[in-house]
């Protein structure tokens, strides 16, 4: 499993728009078809909300 962190949707949209990161994006890609079934695999996207807010009066 792995684990990517974007500050917000936009940012991992971003992410992938420059031919670098298509570039990038095309070797990860590869190397993942060694070891990866794709075909059987997901792909999930979460956003972090705090439930509890330490420090603060609203807890």
């Amino acid at each position: 499993m792995g684990e990517l962190w974007y500050e917000s949707v936009q940012a991992f949209a971003d992410a992938r728009n420059s031919e670098v990161a298509r570039a990038v994006l095309a070797e990860l890609m590869a190397d993942e078809a060694r070891f990866c079934d794709m075909k059987n695999s997901v792909m999930w996207f979460g956003e972090e909300e705090a439930v509890i807010e330490f420090g603060s009066k609203k807890a």
